[in-house]
């Protein structure tokens, strides 16, 4: 559906705009009282930066380069996606902070939260700095504001 497109024919297709704080590109495209779903794009020189839901998050692999999920609790860990049936899709559990970003040109996926989306936290620099402190395989990505 979209191989052989430009991220800006892509953009224009969907209608995506940009996701103001968290970076990428996204569209509503269903919102009731029990949950929603956007598309979510994301480009090699932008990403999902560090935030955090208090609603659990499905990401679904819809097209392009795979994409890796930086997850934050307790401890650090990163999660593969891609259009292989073993990595489609991952679920985040509230409460846990995540952040993304594409393996190569760009990557589409669906995310979709129960319930229906509330508020966005964004990490901030000093907190993110914190924990590359303990741990510096964690990325840094913040978006500066």
């Amino acid at each position: 559906m979209f191989e052989g497109k430009s991220l800006a024919e892509i953009i224009a297709e969907l209608e995506l705009e940009p996701l103001e704080g968290e970076g990428g590109y996204f569209k509503v495209i269903q919102r009731d009282d029990f949950g929603n779903a956007i598309y979510f794009l994301m480009s090699e020189s932008d990403f999902s930066a560090w935030h955090i839901l208090k609603e659990r998050e499905t990401w679904v692999h819809l097209a392009g380069d795979p994409v890796l999920l930086h997850l934050k609790n307790d401890s650090y860990r990163k999660v593969d996606l891609s259009r292989k049936p073993m990595e489609l899709t991952y679920s985040i559990e509230p409460n846990t902070w995540m952040a993304a970003k594409t393996t190569g040109q760009w990557s589409l996926v669906l995310c979709f939260l129960a319930p229906a989306f509330t508020a966005m936290e964004l990490a901030t620099p000093e907190l993110v700095r914190s924990w590359r402190e303990k741990d510096p395989t964690i990325p840094e990505l913040i978006h500066e504001r």
